[in-house]
């Protein structure tokens, strides 16, 4: 099953990404680490009137699920699993214990350690992979992990520079830094998907050289490029929009999840300097980062159908919906071979925007 919303974002949302070494968790529900934070468990007494009847497998037949945020609390990864979580609620008879890790290799070592039981769940991205490939974590999200279902194919990321920054768009920003090799700074995850995401831009530009530095957080962007400290930075649409309306930043173009996807699909009445990077001539820049909800390696096939069925309903609840509207994501979820399909297309297109970077280590 697939379906595609366009959504608008309408609230706030931190994107938090953050890279630490590796740690081994236990699989019980009760949460030790000093670094994660339950920050919700919630009872539903709705009981499911559409998977357990539609499949041989009765998941979650009333038990209490983990569900792991490998981030901290407020960012897109929280949101989304907690949207999800939500519109589960409204249609099974379980309960969810959702707890927040500070790094996504604490989160990605507890599902990894975890019984392949479906009561520990929990979302991956590109973001896994990029921190496996490139040896900051060592949880290989491909044998580690078994993705269950697509949620969303991603959204969009506005790309923003200082106030007084000699370049208005991504041609005349082309034009300095051929002018001024090394000279522009851009705020990024070194080596994570924020540095990789500018590089498949900085190639359709004609490989232009820019000067990346550790700046891996979104306030931490959007704050550094307001004080003029680095050049450029990427944060999400809501963000930027209320920063530059307090006059701190620049906006210079939105990065689509699509190719077809222009700026008036995120929201009407945008101006001309949030066109796309393809709308302003730069094709093959777009950037397709889904979210999958994974769960541990060994999962019986059965299993992972029941559970892909279960969150394509969850998937149609207003809770969810108006989430991902808020969020400015793409809905896009699909069945279990499909959503494989997904995961393992991602991952060598990560395999080889590290490869090509130098900073594949696997």
């Amino acid at each position: 099953m697939k379906k595609r919303i366009l959504s608008v974002l309408l609230t706030t949302v931190m994107v938090v990404s953050s890279m630490a070494g590796c740690s081994s968790k236990s699989s019980d529900s009760s949460t030790t680490d000093s670094s994660a934070n339950t920050a919700s468990s919630t009872d539903s007494t709705k009981t499911d009137t559409n998977t357990a009847s539609e499949n041989t497998l009765d998941w979650p037949s009333g038990s209490n699920i983990k569900f792991i945020v490998p981030a901290k609390a407020g960012g897109g990864t929280d949101l989304i699993s907690r949207y999800l979580t939500t519109g589960w609620l409204e249609q099974i008879d379980a309960s969810f214990a959702v707890t927040n890790y500070d790094t996504s290799e604490v989160g990605a070592q507890e599902v990894k350690n975890a019984k392949p039981d479906g009561l520990t769940l929990s979302v991956a991205s590109c973001t896994n992979m990029d921190n496996y490939l490139t040896g900051s974590s060592e949880v290989n999200p491909t044998e580690d992990l078994t993705c269950i279902a697509k949620i969303t194919a991603g959204g969009s990321q506005v790309l923003f520079t200082t106030t007084d920054a000699p370049y208005n768009n991504l041609q005349e920003l082309k034009e300095y830094a051929e002018a001024n090799p090394g000279k522009v700074t851009v705020g990024c995850s070194l080596g994570g998907t924020s540095q990789l995401m500018w590089l498949k831009l900085v190639k359709s530009m004609g490989n232009i050289e820019l000067n990346y530095v550790q700046c891996s957080s979104e306030s931490d962007k959007l704050s550094n490029v307001a004080a003029g400290s680095i050049m450029l930075g990427n944060g999400s649409l809501n963000n930027a929009l209320q920063y530059e309306a307090d006059g701190k930043i620049k906006v210079i173009a939105t990065l689509s999840y699509s190719e077809e996807a222009g700026k008036d699909s995120f929201m009407d009445g945008l101006g001309d300097q949030y066109l796309t990077t393809w709308e302003q001539g730069f094709k093959d820049s777009s950037w397709e980062a889904g979210y999958y909800l994974v769960g541990p390696a060994g999962m019986s096939d059965e299993l992972v159908e029941a559970i892909n069925a279960s969150a394509q309903e969850a998937t149609k609840q207003i809770s969810f919906l108006d989430g991902m509207k808020d969020m400015s994501m793409v809905v896009e979820t699909k069945g279990v071979e499909e959503s494989q399909t997904d995961f393992q297309a991602e991952w060598e297109v990560q395999k080889e925007l590290t490869t090509t970077a130098g900073i594949n280590i696997r």
